[in-house]
């Protein structure tokens, strides 16, 4: 009998490998470049609204642009689109020929999950970091440096939650990919999901009295709840857990979905056939 000896995964290959192959693809700095220029577009929007009096006070002005307009009700266009790169990164080895050169390449299929996955969440907080600069030197180009910087606790805080929000959307998109088999189907399902979906959860609750016993439940709806970490002072106050203890069971819950995707994505990425 003849025992065929299978090589370990090669990590430190299988991480150099995504990153090269992440950097590679021209639709990468299409989506990082759109993510930056959306970032500054908001920003821009936001000193005007400042000017007007919609936003009054340096604090709330560099809160509300570093929230990515999340204050304003402005949806967090900059985050879809770094998450569309966790989508494209999976977009090509989810199944078919490609699959299976990457899995013969790597020799490891835990291997190449877990450096997609990190190399997909690293740039998600590369991203994320990059449009807080953006976002910052458009602001602090329009109300003064001294002014922008006058609380930089809040502002810290602040950037933290926007780049938090860039991963977990970045995560959401990847490993729904993985699930779905497919980056088109991944994107439409989660944008429908949150836009769609969610608020036709939050109009029935409210419309049908025999609901309505669970209007307070609707802030932890997994959207909602992640996107109402970024912003400070939503408009719609009742959703904002940011105003009210429960910005705790905002991140655990936005942390379950994570990790729940995480595990069903794996599961899935081991156990069918490429």
């Amino acid at each position: 009998m003849t025992t065929t000896l299978t090589a370990p995964p090669r990590w430190s290959r299988s991480a150099s490998y995504e990153w090269w192959r992440l950097r590679s693809l021209s639709s990468s700095w299409a989506l990082l470049g759109g993510a930056l220029a959306v970032s500054g577009l908001v920003a821009a929007f936001v000193a005007m609204a400042a000017r007007e009096g919609a936003v009054s006070g340096p604090r709330d002005v560099v809160a509300t642009a570093l929230s990515q307009g999340g204050a304003l009700g402005i949806p967090f266009f900059a985050a879809h689109l770094c998450g569309f790169l966790g989508a494209l990164a999976w977009a090509e080895d989810v199944r078919g020929e490609a699959a299976t050169t990457t899995l013969t390449t790597i020799n490891g299929r835990t291997a190449v999950f877990v450096a997609r996955t990190i190399t997909s969440i690293v740039v998600a907080l590369l991203c994320a970091l990059a449009c807080c600069l953006v976002v910052f030197a458009v602001i602090g180009a329009s109300i003064g440096w001294n002014t922008a910087l006058s609380d930089p606790a809040q502002l810290a805080v602040q950037a933290i939650r926007t780049v938090g929000s860039f991963a977990f959307l970045t995560v959401v998109y990847a490993n729904t990919t993985v699930i779905l088999r497919s980056a088109t189907l991944a994107v439409f399902a989660v944008l429908a999901a949150q836009f769609l979906a969610e608020p036709l959860v939050r109009g029935v609750v409210l419309l049908v009295p025999s609901l309505q016993r669970f209007i307070d439940e609707l802030p932890y709806l997994p959207f909602g709840a992640a996107d109402s970490l970024r912003a400070p002072s939503l408009h719609d106050a009742g959703f904002s857990l940011l105003d009210r203890p429960g910005t705790t069971a905002a991140v655990a819950e936005s942390s379950v979905v994570m990790l729940a995707l995480l595990a069903t994505a794996a599961a899935c990425f081991r156990l069918r056939d490429p």
